[in-house]
């Protein structure tokens, strides 16, 4: 009887593809002595020991191309994580920086208000101040100019009446001397 049996069979000894099962149409092995004692292993028979000694090493090769696959992914996934997480803190930061700017903006125009109403405030508090000075100034020169025109009176109601009570001794004197 023919059946199909799945054989290993690898092209290359140091190929590090894994080995590609095919299948081939074998003979099922009768139970004749001299079959049996073929089937038994032999001292001869290197191939077999070499052959499993090939699958063994693909497998074995195979496992740790798993596990390096494996690692590496887990590393990409990690790697593209911690890129998503840049990229999330990148987002704050400009929107952070676009808050900033707009706070920024507001209180420059607030500081700019605040400044021109600064600005009138004293502008009208130096208009009052030197309207205040200005008058004080003018009320002083004014007292001064009247005090002195004052003094000037007081000194010409003096000095009339000094020559008046003069020129009424002189008129006296005079008289006295016509009268005499």
């Amino acid at each position: 009887h023919a059946a199909w049996y799945i054989n290993v069979v690898c092209a290359v000894d140091d190929d590090l593809e894994p080995c590609s099962p095919i299948l081939r149409p074998t003979t099922i092995p009768s139970r004749s002595p001299t079959t049996r004692a073929s089937l038994r292993p032999n001292s001869s028979d290197r191939r077999c020991t070499s052959l499993l000694c090939r699958i063994l090493r693909r497998f074995i090769l195979r496992i740790f191309g798993i596990l390096r696959c494996f690692i590496l992914r887990i590393f990409g996934i990690i790697l593209r994580i911690f890129g998503i997480i840049l990229r999330i803190f990148g987002i704050i930061l400009r929107i952070l920086r676009s808050v900033i700017r707009i706070i920024l903006r507001i209180l420059i125009r607030i500081l700019r208000s605040s400044l021109r109403i600064l600005i009138r405030i004293l502008r009208s508090s130096l208009r009052v101040f030197l309207r205040i000075v200005l008058r004080t100034l003018v009320l002083v020169v004014r007292s001064v100019l009247r005090t002195r025109s004052l003094f000037r009176r007081i000194q010409e109601i003096i000095t009339i009446k000094i020559l008046m009570y003069r020129n009424l001794h002189v008129a006296s004197y005079n008289n006295n001397v016509l009268l005499k």
